[in-house]
């Protein structure tokens, strides 16, 4: 008798346990739409991303604009899955807050990296600024699921940064 008792609180035990595990988040639906109504720059928004490690939040404003916070792990990355719209080279723009001087990042997309510092977008933790790391050439016809991730590779001071966006704009042809 006492061993079916232990049994069945194990099996709800177990039963507890159990957890459902979602599908990284996708991105293909922040590609952003120019005002003629084309799809053109993609948008990898805090929302929509992925956090991979500890030490890292998403938080939303009383405006509603979710923002990646508490960033202090270097071990920490970020990461967003997403479609290319169109054969192009596009520049990276980082919609970011950064307290430190001197802090450097690596934007990885798909075989494409992008080493950054970030000295030059010092704006304190909470005022927001555009910063252009440099341009990327992508192509829809290699790879249709194209992975993008965000390390910090050194933060000399309390955080690496806060985040608002990536956005990939086009470049105009030459």
């Amino acid at each position: 008798m006492r061993i079916d008792a232990m049994a069945a609180a194990f099996a709800g035990i177990a039963a507890t346990l159990l957890i459902s595990i979602a599908p990284a988040a996708r991105a293909d639906s922040a590609t952003a739409v120019n005002k003629d109504g084309e799809a053109n720059q993609i948008v990898l928004s805090a929302s929509m991303a992925t956090i991979v490690g500890k030490n890292a939040r998403k938080i939303t404003n009383k405006e509603g604009v979710t923002s990646i916070e508490y960033w202090d792990n270097v071990n920490t990355s970020l990461e967003w899955y997403f479609d290319i719209p169109a054969n192009a080279e596009y520049r990276v723009e980082l919609n970011c807050a950064v307290n430190s001087d001197d802090v450097k990042i690596v934007l990885t997309i798909g075989s494409n990296a992008i080493p950054f510092t970030l000295e030059a977008v010092k704006t304190g933790a909470f005022n927001y600024a555009v910063a252009n790391i440099g341009n990327v050439t992508l192509n829809r016809d290699k790879k249709l699921d194209v992975k993008a991730t965000l390390k910090c590779v050194e933060k000399p001071g309390s955080y690496v940064m806060n985040l608002r966006e990536i956005r990939l704009v086009p470049t105009p042809e030459l």
